[in-house]
């Protein structure tokens, strides 16, 4: 299947004053705008082509260009294949096949260096919970406030349950939402900022930091359509560990309650 965002003047032969006019249309329509989409995948081979599909169909209707960069996590389920063999003859499409498990996050952050100079920037998912016409609209957003960041938070008609770890870091942080984020439009500015600083750790916290504007919309996760969740309970306490170690006071107070208590302790002998 072709789409129209494909076609540039040179598809055309211009003795035709049809497919002439149908060309200078294309060039000459400065609502289009590229926009790079960063899909992690890993043992996705079940969704990720549904996935592509919905975003095609959902994307041009806001005028957007896409390239999708699918940054495939060493699966052992056929996603690598499927995308070597069939999903990377797409002209939209650029595959990333790393050698070495290095996890969601690694994975978005292995995209968004990969990613070309086209702004804005959109992470999602390759297993079907962010819906496409949410992706849509976080590019209405951009387009009508030009922020640096546009964070899709879960509404209550998410079909994903929340949990206690985003309310902790909402705590400590206000611009992050309670309910966590995963899908994301970040500016081109802000993503060469968060690539060329210090190392990332939190990658949504080190967005917010680097982040002169956001705007939020709310959106219904929805279940997975296929597979399970690759965050295992180890994986949620070392990202909980470094930001409380990282981004908080936490650490500091308790090294200084200690301290204090060492000096008092020493006062009475």
């Amino acid at each position: 299947m072709s789409y129209i965002y494909r076609c540039t003047a040179k598809d055309f032969k211009f003795g035709d004053s049809k497919e002439q006019t149908l060309a200078q249309a294309i060039l000459q329509n400065t609502r289009l705008i590229r926009v790079s989409i960063v899909i992690p995948t890993h043992n996705n081979v079940e969704t990720v082509t549904f996935v592509l599909s919905e975003l095609r169909t959902a994307l041009v209707k806001v005028d957007a260009i896409p390239k999708f960069y699918l940054v495939d996590d060493k699966s052992s389920d056929g996603t690598t294949e499927l995308i070597r063999d069939k999903l990377s003859c797409e002209n939209d499409v650029l595959p990333v096949y790393l050698a070495k498990r290095v996890g969601q996050v690694g994975a978005i952050v292995v995209g968004l260096k990969k990613c070309e100079q086209h702004n804005p920037i959109i992470v999602t998912s390759a297993d079907g919970q962010d819906s496409a016409e949410s992706v849509a609209r976080l590019i209405v957003v951009w387009k009508e406030r030009q922020v640096d960041m546009v964070i899709a938070k879960r509404n209550k008609d998410s079909q994903v349950n929340l949990n206690n770890f985003h309310r902790i870091v909402s705590f400590f942080y206000h611009r992050y939402p309670t309910s966590g984020f995963d899908m994301v439009l970040v500016s081109r500015v802000l993503v060469d900022k968060l690539l060329s600083g210090k190392p990332i750790r939190f990658l949504q916290i080190d967005m917010l930091l680097e982040a002169r504007s956001v705007s939020y919309i709310d959106y219904a996760k929805q279940n997975r359509l296929a597979g399970h969740s690759q965050w295992s309970l180890k994986s949620r306490i070392l990202y909980a560990l470094t930001f409380i170690f990282y981004y908080t006071l936490v650490i500091d107070l308790i090294v200084l309650g200690l301290l204090s208590l060492l000096f008092s302790i020493s006062l009475l002998y």
